[in-house]
């Protein structure tokens, strides 16, 4: 079975990449080529996805997002538009982390990572199943190096052909942190720091005219989560306001 057609999109390792051809004589040269020749795409260094065109899979921001920078989950305007709560489409991929403020750009698009406390961090924090379309491999064929360079044709074309003549379509889920909607607003609120809000109002009137919020789209608010980033101790006045608001709104 061609090594690449199982790994999908979620995105993989230099060092898992030279186990899978570790039986070539120089598998670093091999995933060059691969890479050069656009099967596999580079995340960062050391990090790679193999290419939509090969698997036949959307890439997934999100799943990329997770796996460039750890510990992390995707929020702020992400999530928020994610969850089609505010209309803007966004061009940055947003996470929040534990660790220090980090930004990528690759041919995938651009992320960021935004740095929160520990402990206000594992707070609403969602796991996200995305059932994706994808291709697999259906002939259990093997390959050896003699094969792949047995040809005229350069070996690294030859060792995708397979892939691409002997293809069915499959599903499969794939996960991914992300903030709840709560934490998503909360997040959004510690993290930008033009966002001062005086009153119940000024809350209002950020949800409304700021972001342009969809609350017909947000049923039942989970008003926990705003009360325990509330007491984290970061831009408490703003996140009680929140609070407040959303306790008012609900009824609760």
């Amino acid at each position: 079975m061609n090594p690449l057609s199982h790994l999908g999109n979620i995105p993989v390792s230099y060092s898992q990449l030279a186990v899978i051809f570790g039986n070539y004589r120089s598998p670093k040269d091999f995933i060059t080529k691969l890479e050069k020749f656009g099967y596999l795409i580079r995340l960062k260094r050391g990090l790679y996805v193999v290419s939509p065109q090969i698997t036949n899979r959307a890439l997934s921001m999100e799943l990329i997002a997770n796996h460039l920078y750890g510990p992390s989950y995707v929020s702020a305007e992400t999530a928020l538009s994610k969850y089609g709560l505010i209309p803007e489409r966004v061009t940055i991929c947003t996470s929040v982390t534990p660790k220090r403020m980090k930004r990528y750009e690759n041919p995938i698009g651009f992320f960021e990572y935004i740095t929160v406390p520990d402990e206000y961090f594992s707070i609403g924090i969602r796991q996200k199943q995305v059932r994706v379309s994808f291709l697999e491999e259906a002939a259990n064929t093997k390959f050896s190096e003699n094969e792949f360079t047995a040809s005229r044709r350069p070996y690294y074309r030859m060792a995708m052909e397979p892939v691409i003549r002997y293809m069915r379509p499959q599903n499969e889920l794939n996960c991914f942190l992300i903030a709840s909607p709560e934490k998503a607003l909360c997040d959004l609120i510690l993290t930008k720091s033009g966002v001062r809000l005086q009153s119940v109002k000024a809350v209002k009137e950020f949800l409304f005219e700021d972001l342009r919020f969809d609350m017909n789209d947000f049923k039942n608010p989970d008003i926990s989560v705003f009360e325990q980033c509330s007491i984290s101790g970061y831009k408490q006045r703003e996140l009680k306001l929140l609070t407040e608001y959303f306790r008012n709104e609900s009824g609760n």
